[in-house]
């Protein structure tokens, strides 16, 4: 038995052109044969128009793109994108990038700044990095035309592989609940959106999704201090507590 757990925010009032947002960078335990993700999505779902259910994503999302950073228990953070068909046309950046430095809980904090974006014209999906361009998604490997997003999630994935049916010690996030605040949990910062005519859009999150909430959870913390958008700070320890 294989469980993907979340903890993340979304919003869903698009129809949006895209979203950027700055994604931690951080080392944390990761058992064998397992990860942990931090990411921002953009998707299509079916139901565009579909009613939220707290703790619950869309019933069915047709269309995604995910990007972010990965730890897979190696010695680094790499660089992701979660499905293929990427053309890349700008080798400053490339994805599966593996970044050395790490951000420490009550110190410096570091982030890698992510866009996904559409141009005017064709149906074309390009992701950008710390405001580089470094290439594009193709058209044909979505099933239907991918021409706006409806729904926007941001925030932490484990996969956990249940060895004995319990959850292991996999870290999501810095390893700290979103209580910790923001110096100390790993948060998605500075979250925009982009309307029709690329423009950044303020655009809160609707609602939180925590697969199991005693070991990994979310917290919309609303618009930041600093910069333009909004930070949600999410992860937490694994192990028994998400079996009790």
């Amino acid at each position: 038995m294989v469980i993907l757990q979340i903890a993340a925010a979304y919003a869903a009032g698009g129809p949006y052109h895209g979203a950027s947002a700055a994604i931690p960078i951080w080392k944390v335990h990761v058992e064998p044969n397992e990860f942990s993700k931090n990411y921002l999505l953009i998707a299509s779902p079916h139901e565009r128009r579909f009613v939220p259910i707290k703790g619950k994503r869309p019933p069915d999302i047709l269309n995604q793109i995910a990007v972010g950073m990965a730890n897979d228990g190696g010695d680094k953070s790499h660089c992701l994108n979660h499905e293929c068909g990427f053309i890349q046309t700008n080798n400053q950046f490339a994805l599966g990038t593996a970044f050395s430095n790490e951000s420490r809980a009550g110190g410096e904090l570091d982030f890698v700044k992510v866009s996904l974006y559409r141009q005017t014209g064709p149906a074309v999906w390009w992701l950008s990095i710390n405001d580089v361009a470094i290439g594009y998604f193709n058209s044909g490997m979505f099933a239907v035309p991918f021409v706006e997003s409806f729904y926007h999630e941001m925030g932490g994935r484990v996969l956990n592989s249940m060895p004995g049916g319990k959850h292991t010690s996999t870290q999501m996030g810095s390893g700290m609940f979103p209580s910790a605040g923001l110096r100390n949990a790993a948060s998605i910062v500075g979250y925009l959106a982009f309307n029709n005519n690329g423009g950044d859009l303020v655009d809160d999150p609707v609602n939180i999704i925590a697969t199991s909430p005693k070991c990994y959870d979310a917290k919309d913390f609303g618009r930041d201090l600093n910069y333009p958008g909004i930070d949600v700070a999410y992860g937490g320890p694994g192990g028994p507590e998400c079996d009790r």
